[in-house]
């Protein structure tokens, strides 16, 4: 859960989510390192002097062409490993078809179909029935909405993913930590958009 005075990400409890954080940790060293090399190019300018010295080179406008090349690839590498990793589906054990409606949720699952109603506990949090996936499977969600543009997503599971009527979006889920998981709607889809929870239970 998110805490007060946090500087870090929430823990993680999907593999998706620890690859997001891993990713965005990467991203964040190699505009470190940027920042630092660009600073000491500065600064050497400055206190070295005589930087009109040797206006045309070759080799090194090949190098500040190379540079963002490659800063370029190493940025995208991680993300795209990770975005072809994550829509395997021969990893996937079961399906679960997600519905927004407004304002409340509508869960198939096999045969059985369940719809998701706020209520109280956790104020804005809570549902009458959650949905329930067991732990260390992989499972397939499907979203679509029936009326107008909603968004199922729990910040930590790092998911989310627009519900668009007439489509159907999809996403992986893999959770090997037990336990019960919240989040909302994230779009703004009428006046009802408040009190559309999302309580997910892992056992």
């Amino acid at each position: 859960m998110f805490k007060w005075g946090l500087f870090s990400y929430s823990d993680c409890y999907s593999v998706f989510s620890e690859g997001l954080v891993s990713v965005f940790e990467w991203a964040v060293l190699l505009s470190v390192l940027i920042m630092l090399f660009v600073i000491t190019l500065c600064l050497s300018v400055l206190y070295i002097g005589s930087y009109t010295i040797g206006v045309e080179s070759v080799f090194l406008e090949f190098i500040w062409t190379l540079l963002p090349m490659l800063v370029l690839v190493f940025l995208g590498y991680p993300s795209m490993m990770m975005m072809y990793m994550f829509s395997v589906d021969s990893l996937v054990a079961s399906s679960v078809g997600v519905v927004g409606c407004q304002w409340y949720w509508l869960y198939t699952m096999g045969s059985m179909v369940v719809s998701s109603y706020p209520e109280g506990g956790f104020r804005l949090l809570d549902v009458d029935c959650r949905l329930v996936i067991n732990s260390g499977l992989w499972y397939k969600i499907y979203i679509t909405s029936n009326d107008v543009i909603h968004s199922w997503a729990i910040p930590s599971m790092g998911l989310k993913m627009d519900a668009i009527p007439g489509r159907v979006n999809s996403l992986e889920l893999f959770c090997g930590t037990k336990g019960v998981y919240y989040g909302q709607c994230s779009e703004l889809c009428g006046v009802g958009h408040t009190f559309m929870p999302i309580c997910l239970e892992v056992v």
